[in-house]
């Protein structure tokens, strides 16, 4: 579905990088870096609520990025609550363990996840559990819509809209 920017690099790029991010991803109400650098850092994301009766979520990570050969992983995990104070009327949530693998595959590109994570709702998780897999789909679908609209330059780290015809 990528026009451009279909390789394993992008793509991880513009799901990890801040500003990227916030460009197309609607469930993110802020992204911060308080530390690090571009392999290493402490990050703040902030979403927002899912529904009208469920308050805004934050976590704070460590997170890490690395590539070996043709392949990039990525893991991260909370960091201890009392290190950061947590935001005004935001409940932090907790990412045991976040793991993912991006790599070719013959034509296609996986993006493989495996996460644990006590979102600190008060839902039933079956409920949960049920309303997930669409969020994944219309993420990947606003991943799409913005990876499609634009070039970006890995070299010079620019980039340029595209217009729809």
């Amino acid at each position: 579905d990528l026009k451009y920017n279909n390789d394993i690099d992008s793509i991880v790029h513009f799901c990890y990088d801040m500003n990227f991010r916030m460009m197309w991803d609607e469930a993110i109400k802020s992204v911060e870096k308080y530390e690090g650098n571009d392999y290493s850092y402490i990050v703040c994301t902030w979403g927002k609520s899912p529904v009208f009766f469920v308050s805004e979520r934050e976590t704070i990570e460590k997170r890490f990025l690395f590539k070996k050969g043709d392949i990039i992983y990525i893991m991260s995990t909370s960091i201890p609550l009392e290190i950061f104070e947590q935001k005004k009327d935001v409940v932090r949530f907790i990412d045991f363990l976040n793991l993912v693998k991006v790599y070719e595959e013959g034509e296609y590109i996986i993006f493989a996840s495996l996460n644990q994570v006590d979102f600190k709702m008060p839902i039933p998780q079956m409920l949960i559990n049920i309303t997930l897999p669409s969020t994944s789909t219309s993420w990947y679908a606003n991943y799409v819509k913005f990876a499609n609209s634009i070039k970006y330059d890995k070299e010079t780290k620019k980039y340029e809209r595209i217009e729809e015809d």
